[in-house]
């Protein structure tokens, strides 16, 4: 069974195809895809608050941000703006300083960090590729806070949820209170997933245990009887290297 929020972004996916012809700030849509004015007013003024720069903008964030009902409503609009913009090209002009509705968005659901987490999560495992990437590099800048959902994903049923997730967790700062927890799953991952691509991803992300990367090589050739791996980490890229593989 799927939950309210993957069909939601499934339709949003959908919506999403034809957005490359349009441009300007798109109208808020209700959680289950309310023209604008159908939907509350405090609703609509929140949007029009951060789509007109309102001055005040950072107290509402404060404000809205206790309101569960107004924060997924402006998530998940934002989260869409962002997509948008993304396929419209709406991009920063570094020559003239202009802010692009793609940089504005994005950079506010960064500051959203962990309530940003679940929406944009998601849309990274149903949306296409450049949809997924842009939305796996979100997720890489909001940090540490998004890899307990992340981790989450490892159990859905699409093999490419998996992959994606697996793919992601190795990208993301973990910090030592989840650090156990993702490598359990990492490790079921590798041992029972039967798709060879996710075993791939899961043991890539398990070489890389947070910042003890040096103590990950003994850890899983212990786990798995894995001989002779080499772990290289680089900051732009983050390949992992594996050398000679035996089940020994």
């Amino acid at each position: 069974m799927h939950s309210p929020a993957r069909i939601l972004l499934a339709s949003l996916v959908l919506f999403l195809g034809g957005a490359c012809a349009g441009t300007g700030s798109s109208g808020a849509r209700g959680g289950s895809g309310e023209r604008p004015a159908e939907i509350p007013a405090a609703h609509r003024e929140l949007w029009q608050a951060w789509t007109t720069e309102a001055p005040d903008w950072p107290a509402r964030r404060e404000q809205f941000l206790r309101d569960q009902a107004l924060t997924r409503f402006f998530v998940e609009n934002l989260t869409r703006e962002l997509v948008q913009a993304y396929l419209g090209g709406e991009l920063s002009r570094a020559h003239d300083g202009t802010s692009g509705r793609y940089d504005r968005a994005r950079a506010e659901l960064i500051v959203l960090g962990e309530h940003a987490v679940p929406t944009v999560s998601e849309l990274m495992v149903l949306g296409d590729g450049s949809v997924a990437l842009v939305c796996a590099e979100l997720l890489e800048d909001i940090g540490a806070g998004a890899v307990p959902y992340v981790a989450g994903l490892l159990e859905r049923e699409d093999a490419p949820a998996r992959r994606r997730a697996a793919l992601l967790l190795a990208d993301l700062p973990r910090t030592p209170a989840v650090e156990a927890e993702v490598q359990e799953s990492l490790a079921a991952c590798l041992r029972e997933d039967a798709d060879w691509a996710v075993r791939a991803a899961s043991a890539r992300a398990g070489a890389f245990c947070g910042e003890a990367v040096s103590n990950i090589p003994k850890l899983w050739e212990r786990r798995f009887c894995w001989k002779n791996i080499i772990v290289k980490k680089q900051r732009s890229t983050h390949e992992a290297c594996a050398g000679t593989v035996s089940g020994g």
